[in-house]
Order: structure tokens, then C-alpha cells, then sequence
């Protein structure tokens, strides 16, 4: 009986032992297989705030710059100033007549997202409270996915970054133990930012005088090139 069992018990210690030399080396190499979170390994734990009225301003601005394009093709004057409240979501255009009054006033109400009201020569548009949180929402979105790429360069095995609130981001980086470093990929890339053209001249002057020497609220002069202009 003893001879007849050694094969098997030579078979089984070969086993058990294969066994426990994997188990050595999966627990000495574990973190190659297995992320662990910031609970266990520590990190850095960062949470970052997004200006979102920024994005709800920059919607503002696209439909004020979408009436002055359809305004000017039709040859009628522009708003002589604009009013912008980004954390309302509404926005204020005064002209020079009623009838310019009139036509903005047409034109933005076909705009289901607005709630439009014209009284003589002022319009005053907003948006609705769902179109605003969908705007809000999109730059949070946005920024998660803009941290994301930034932070991948860290190698810091599950980064965990999820939206806390209406405008906060939750970033979390494993193994990662220098904050200041982390804040720093963050905001080391350049932001492209786009804006819409409110209106152009030759020269800064010309320009102020077709403005009535006011620039609309939230715009600024930017200088381009003399040859893209007629």
C-alpha cells in the first residue's frame, strides 16, 4: 500500500509546491495585476471646481452673434449694447428702433431653449432651467474627459474622477503622493478656446465707432489679419 501511494503523493507535492510558488510570486508582483484604490495604497485626492456659468456665458454670446450675422444680412443695425447674465442664463440687446427690436425678437423666439419678451426697443432672452443643467453638465463632462488625457501620463493604475454635485470634478491617483504635481499636469496644457465673431473693422478705431465707442458685455478686440478683411 505504502509503495503503491508514492507516485501519487510525489504528484501531489510537486502540486501543492507549484502552488505555493505562484502564490509567492503573484503576491510579491500583485500590483502588476491588480489596481488598487486610494484607500489602500494612498495618493492624492483632489477635488476641482468648473466655472460653469463660463459655458452658460459662451451660449449667451453664440445667440447674440447668430442674431447680429442674420441682422447684418438683412442689412438692419446691430444691438447699441448687450446686458449678459451667465448665472441667470439671460441676456438683455437694446437698438436704436423698434423695428431692429423686432426682427432680433423674431429671430431669437424661433429658439425653442429661450423664453424671449420685447418691450420697445429691448429684448431680453434666457434659457430654460433644463437647457442650462444640460450646459452645465456637458462642461463638466467635458473637463472629466479633458483630465482624463492629461492625467493618463501619471501611470497611476485606476484613476478615479467622477462629477460631484453641479460643478465639482473628484479626482483620485492612486500611488500618486505629490498633489502639487498632479495640479500641475492639470493645468499645463494649453485650452483652445472658441468665440464667436461679433463684428470686425480695418482699425480698432473703426471698429468702436461702429460699437458706438462701447464694446458689448463679455467681448474684447482681438487683432487679426488686414488681409481677411474687405
Amino acid at each position: 500500500m505504502n509503495l503503491a501511494s508514492r507516485p501519487y503523493l510525489i504528484i501531489s507535492s510537486l502540486v501543492w509546491f507549484s502552488i505555493t510558488v505562484f502564490g509567492i510570486y503573484f503576491l510579491f508582483n500583485i500590483k502588476k495585476y491588480v489596481n488598487f484604490g486610494i484607500d489602500l495604497v494612498g495618493g492624492t485626492y483632489l477635488t476641482l471646481d468648473v466655472k460653469v456659468e463660463e459655458a452658460v456665458k459662451n451660449e449667451l454670446l453664440s445667440r447674440i452673434d447668430d442674431v447680429s450675422q442674420n441682422l447684418k444680412k438683412k442689412s438692419i443695425a446691430l444691438p447699441n449694447s448687450t446686458k449678459i447674465n451667465e448665472f441667470e442664463g439671460s441676456a438683455s440687446l437694446e437698438f436704436s428702433s423698434e423695428q431692429s427690436a423686432k426682427e432680433a425678437y423674431n429671430l431669437l423666439s424661433a429658439d425653442t431653449n429661450l423664453s424671449t419678451t420685447q418691450k420697445g426697443k429691448l429684448v431680453n432672452f434666457s434659457f430654460n432651467n433644463q437647457f442650462i443643467k444640460t450646459v452645465k453638465d456637458n462642461a463638466v463632462e467635458s473637463n472629466i474627459s479633458i483630465i482624463r488625457n492629461r492625467l493618463d501620463v501619471f501611470g497611476a493604475g485606476e484613476i478615479t474622477i467622477f462629477p460631484q454635485g453641479e460643478n465639482s470634478i473628484v479626482v483620485e491617483l492612486p500611488n500618486v503622493s505629490d498633489p502639487e504635481r498632479a495640479k500641475e499636469r492639470i493645468g499645463s496644457s494649453a485650452l483652445l478656446e472658441m468665440k464667436p465673431i461679433y463684428d470686425y473693422a480695418k482699425t480698432e478705431e473703426q471698429l468702436l465707432e461702429k460699437l458706438g465707442h462701447t464694446l458689448p458685455e463679455g467681448t474684447m478686440i482681438v487683432k487679426g489679419k488686414t488681409s481677411s478683411i474687405e
